[in-house]
């Protein structure tokens, strides 16, 4: 649970642009339909902080930017 007024998720499944994200109850979610693959991901928090989601892997690209992998 974090303490936040705006969560956003930016991937390659949402081309790089922000979704936000619906607080629910104190947890912040988005629901997407994705096909089986890997996809990476970045949480922006109040559209200052970029944050990784801690219980998934990690990928470094080319310009050393991090991303968060989930693989479906």
């Amino acid at each position: 649970n974090i303490s936040a007024k705006q969560i956003e998720v930016v991937g390659d499944f949402t081309n790089w642009k922000p979704v936000k994200l619906k607080n629910h109850k104190g947890y912040w979610q988005a629901k997407f339909y994705l096909k089986p693959g890997m996809y990476k991901y970045i949480y922006i928090i109040d559209r200052e902080t970029y944050f990784l989601e801690p219980e998934r892997d990690v990928l470094e690209d080319d310009f050393g930017n991090k991303n968060s992998v989930i693989i479906i």
